[in-house]
């Protein structure tokens, strides 16, 4: 192929490869953490309304061990289908302080809320959600200090018997600039 060409169609073939999009970053398994209630409030739930739906609050806090490191606080929303037994809702969870994979700051987490409960009378004129299973979802959505800039997700299933919750989940790999998650730098923004 004659220079003349060539040189332009080099040219143009690092533009494109310039251009082509970057993979998503490989998720980085953050270890499974267990969290201990160890304090609580919550309260009774309302009254079921027309279409069978009480609902309530739970809030709690307690420490954190396993890839989330410190304490934690746990503000839950919560509607209970009296008709299906069904529960849902959202929350937001504070670790505070945290060490996550060797970095230490703050995690804000939004979570998710699904499982099964009844209500029951607790004292009248009181009732009571009494839950047989609850789970859900969390994400990361923001961060301080070494954190700054921390994403992940995963799923937490509060144990039987207990209100003790066992985290599992994911954050991108590369975390700090060397990439290997030695807690030696900062989280990307």
């Amino acid at each position: 192929m004659n220079r003349r060409y060539l040189k332009p169609l080099v040219s143009l073939a690092a533009v494109a490869f310039a251009a082509m999009p970057i993979a998503a970053q490989a998720q980085a398994t953050i270890a499974p953490s267990m969290y201990t209630a160890m304090k609580g409030a919550g309260g009774p739930v309302t009254p079921p309304d027309a279409n069978g739906d009480s609902f309530g609050q739970l809030g709690d806090w307690g420490p954190v061990t396993g890839g989330f490191n410190g304490s934690m606080d746990w503000r839950l929303n919560y509607v209970v289908h009296t008709r299906t037994g069904l529960v849902d809702g959202t929350g937001t969870v504070v670790c505070d302080p945290c060490t996550v994979n060797g970095l230490s700051g703050t995690i804000n987490i939004a979570v998710t809320i699904t499982g099964q409960a009844t209500v029951v009378f607790c004292g009248p004129p009181n009732l009571c959600a009494d839950f047989t299973s609850l789970g859900g979802t969390w994400t990361i959505a923001s961060g301080t200090g070494a954190l700054v800039g921390l994403t992940g997700s995963g799923t937490w299933t509060q144990l039987p018997a207990t209100r003790n919750r066992l985290l599992s989940g994911s954050a991108p790999a590369g975390c700090d600039a060397t990439g290997n998650w030695s807690g030696n730098h900062q989280c990307k923004q």
